[in-house]
């Protein structure tokens, strides 16, 4: 197989620039808005349908945001401050 017949595909989480973003600066972004509208890990947690031991494993930058999972915890916590 030739290099000119196979398929490149763009990563999905870089769109092939190969920058990584910054997960603990995420976290931070979202505990720091949670804690703003006094919310619980639980609390979030629980919107966003995980385990508060994995929010908290998000929050520290200890495991990677997925983008989905980025998102969600942005709606819940807009929801929780209303």
């Amino acid at each position: 197989m030739s290099a000119s017949t196979t398929k490149q595909m763009k990563c999905k989480r870089c769109n092939g620039s190969g920058a990584e973003p910054d997960h603990a600066l995420i976290g931070r972004g979202i505990k720091d808005r949670r804690l703003a509208i006094g919310r619980t890990l639980t609390q979030v947690a629980f919107g966003m349908g995980i385990s508060v031991p994995y929010l908290c494993l998000l929050e520290s930058g200890t495991r990677n945001w997925r983008p989905k999972l980025e998102a969600k915890a942005h709606k819940t916590i807009k929801n929780l401050s209303k």
